[in-house]
């Protein structure tokens, strides 16, 4: 099914705030269209539970297009927003223009003083058995007229091209939002028995002058701290899927990439599956959190996160993507997002804390993660 132009009235995401389509777009595929249900019937998102309700969501139906969409959230204890959909539709923004917003109330949490202190804090407890904690903040944001979700998507697609861009229905009936991003990092791709994901860790803020800009991202390659912090990730990383693989190719340096605020670290790793049956949801929970996102060892690193951040993380640092009934599917991690209602928007960004971390630096570059959110919404140009 394809469109000449992306959101007119017919589609989802028309210029009113819908909050029951799921829109999600990469480079492989772009799905969009009406959830036909929920695929769970509780708030349990624990691996078990999900993975058996997808399993049955998709054996149950005959129409050989309907996918498992949705996203699953950072925290078991929070709920996964899981649907049916089936439509695939080419996308192609429609205008050029970014409506710029008029904020009437914003509030950061932590505080930068209050986020001086967590990171404090989590260094404070790193020792044999912790060596990363990733640390997030959130920013909220009053807007004095409704919001535009089309505009904003349309907005994300367009100053992010490269990314994993996503609006997933995530509230309830009393109080309707959407769970909408533009991540940079691939979680988990599967198409047949090849596998690829490509780790993040080690950022830096762009520089606003391309003398500036190539000096930040020449900073970030050599930094030890960051090249640090990334070896933690691929290490992770390629520890969780080799058991799942016949082959697992997996460079030995990293090479940089950018959003629109931020270079990154990254390194792409691919693999051949050694059994047919292991599905993209299967090595996402493998996967999920990783390091990237939580910290290293996971669950000393969950446990330090819960004891020092103030609030609920909900689907920011899980991962958003679908699956078919085959198995393959492409998953992203749930970055450069908010929730979104009709008035307001909630940011999340994180900071991996490592030995040599410096509050300033990681306050800042949280602050260039919220850019690109804020960029769409036409606060930063």
């Amino acid at each position: 099914m394809k469109y000449e132009y992306f959101f007119e009235d017919e589609l989802p995401y028309a210029r009113r705030f819908d909050a029951n389509a799921l829109f999600y777009s990469s480079s492989w595929k772009t799905i969009s269209g009406p959830i036909r249900g929920s695929v769970l019937t509780s708030g349990a998102s624990d691996q078990p539970t999900l993975k058996s309700a997808i399993a049955r969501a998709l054996a149950d139906t005959r129409d050989a297009h309907q996918i498992v969409a949705g996203a699953v959230p950072f925290s078991r204890h929070s709920s996964a927003k899981l649907y049916l959909l089936r439509d695939f539709v080419d996308l192609r923004p429609k205008g050029d223009e970014i409506a710029a917003y008029r904020p009437i109330a914003v509030d950061m949490s932590p505080h930068k003083k209050a986020f001086a202190e967590d990171v404090a804090r989590a260094l404070e407890l790193f020792g044999p058995s912790l060596s990363k904690v990733v640390l997030a903040r959130a920013l909220d944001i009053a807007l004095a007229e409704e919001l535009s979700l089309s505009s904003l998507i349309a907005n994300l697609l367009r100053i992010n091209p490269s990314g994993y861009t996503f609006a997933v229905p995530a509230g309830i009936e009393s109080h309707p939002y959407v769970f909408v991003g533009a991540s940079p990092e691939l979680l988990l791709r599967k198409k047949g028995m090849t596998i690829t994901t490509n780790p993040l860790a080690g950022s830096i803020k762009r520089g606003k002058t391309p003398e500036e800009d190539e000096a930040s991202a020449k900073a970030l390659l050599h930094s030890a701290k960051n090249r640090h912090e990334h070896a933690l990730v691929i290490s992770a990383v390629r520890d969780a899927l080799a058991p799942f693989c016949e082959t697992l190719d997996v460079p030995d340096t990293p090479s940089l990439i950018k959003t629109p605020t931020v270079w990154h670290l990254s390194t792409t790793i691919t693999g051949y599956l050694s059994d047919p049956r292991c599905s993209s949801v299967d090595l996402a929970f493998a996967l999920h959190p990783t390091p990237a996102v939580c910290g290293y060892p996971t669950e000393s690193a969950m446990s330090a996160i819960s004891s020092i951040e103030t609030f609920d993380r909900e689907l920011y640092a899980g991962f958003v993507g679908w699956m078919d009934a085959s198995g393959d599917g492409e998953w992203a991690v749930a970055l450069r997002c908010a929730n979104v209602a009709r008035q307001s928007v909630k940011l999340f960004a994180g900071a991996g804390i490592v030995a040599g971390s410096r509050p300033l630096d990681e306050a800042a570059e949280i602050e260039a993660k919220f850019g690109t959110v804020l960029g769409a919404l036409g606060f930063v140009r």
